[in-house]
């Protein structure tokens, strides 16, 4: 079964943080490693996780 998640609504760090305390851990298989380097690129900077504290950095963590 292939399930896509799509999360390009989430917009903010508290969508996020309410995106990942509702969800339940789940398990991935990579198909395409750099599809996946792009998707962890892109959101760690459209959330400027550099210049996030270090709650919001946690957040970002296990969200991806």
């Amino acid at each position: 079964m292939i399930v896509r998640l799509h999360t390009q609504r989430l917009q903010t760090i508290d969508e996020i943080r309410a995106f990942v305390a509702a969800s339940q851990a789940a398990d991935f298989a990579i198909t395409d490693r750099d599809q996946a380097h792009r998707f962890i690129s892109q959101t760690l900077r459209r959330f400027g996780y550099a210049r996030r504290g270090r709650a919001d950095k946690g957040v970002l963590r296990r969200y991806l």
